[in-house]
């Protein structure tokens, strides 16, 4: 505490931290906010992005987009991946920023370029469907694939359908089944009824009517709309 009321910005960092998990002191949102806000201006990456987030969700202080997308900014300059995204999306939306998709771009890719799981889909997402940058199948493919080697569902699913309608790869329904299934065993319902879809046409993998049952149930089980309807169409098959 000496260092941190002696204006040491991670040392208030540090102090912010705890107010706001309740780690040695009770917690307390407010103080967490003004302890953030003092490191943030004391030049503190990562109170400049908590302090962002704080004012995104309204934590203790009020909700004000326009101060999140600055602490965001601040942050996002000096290198924060986390913050970077979150930037990002901000000029993706137009959320307490003029909204601009190229500006979006620019800051998704410097995150995934730091290996930010969601920036890499965020940007596949643009090169996919031409937002801020032109059409480029084969760069969405790219980055979805990096996302989802390193497990980011989102991604894996993406990929698959890449797969499965040969954008921006070679089509192959073996290789859509192969992302579907990683994406399913994670839990992913639009995953599990792809994948029981493929499994009960026959497509990138042997027909089979009691595996490709199990994945649409379970993904009828998530409230997957499209998985009941099928299992309706099919039940008396």
């Amino acid at each position: 505490m000496k260092s941190a009321l002696a204006g040491d910005a991670e040392a208030q960092f540090k102090v912010a931290v705890c107010y706001g998990c309740g780690y040695v002191v009770s917690q307390n949102s407010p103080k967490a906010a003004l302890w953030y806000r003092r490191a943030a201006e004391g030049g503190s990456v990562g109170a400049q992005f908590y302090l962002a987030l704080c004012y995104e969700n309204g934590v203790g202080v009020l909700k004000d987009k326009f101060e999140a997308a600055r602490w965001y900014h601040r942050a996002a300059e000096q290198g924060d991946m986390d913050a970077q995204f979150y930037l990002a999306d901000c000029y993706e939306t137009g959320s307490g920023i003029s909204q601009s998709y190229a500006e979006a771009v620019r800051w998704y890719r410097l995150s995934a370029e730091q290996n930010h799981l969601l920036a890499q889909f965020r940007l596949g997402l643009c090169y996919r469907k031409g937002l801020g940058v032109s059409p480029n199948s084969v760069e969405a493919v790219r980055w979805y694939r990096q996302a989802a080697i390193d497990g980011l569902a989102e991604a894996q699913v993406a990929l698959g359908r890449c797969y499965a309608e040969g954008l921006g790869v070679k089509q192959s329904y073996a290789g859509a089944v192969y992302w579907f299934q990683v994406a399913a065993q994670g839990g992913s319902a639009i995953a599990q009824f792809n994948l029981g879809y493929l499994i009960y046409k026959g497509l990138g993998v042997d027909a089979n009517r009691e595996k490709a049952l199990y994945w649409l149930k379970k993904a009828s089980a998530q409230g997957h709309e499209k998985a009941k309807e099928f299992l309706r169409e099919i039940e008396h098959c």
